[in-house]
């Protein structure tokens, strides 16, 4: 499933929090969810459902949770 994490969720997102940092709030909108996602320790959660971050994704929340300037970014969300 391929995920693009726009400007609109890294302005919403908040450092530090697994469940409102911009891959969750964009893993939602493009699953129609309102809850249920988390992101941590390299992986999405989906209810029950685990996805692996690739990469990119990793250090864009490492980078996002030390609160430096980040950028929209697209990658491939691939089932664990």
């Amino acid at each position: 499933m391929h995920i693009y994490v726009k400007r609109k969720h890294i302005k919403a997102g908040v450092p530090g929090n697994i469940h409102l940092c911009p891959i969750a709030k964009a893993v939602r909108e493009q699953l129609g969810t309102t809850r249920g996602v988390s992101v941590e320790c390299g992986e999405v959660l989906v209810g029950r459902t685990k996805f692996t971050l690739p990469g990119k994704a990793i250090r864009f929340v490492d980078m996002f949770d030390l609160e430096y300037n980040v950028k929209p970014f697209g990658f491939e969300l691939e089932e664990a």
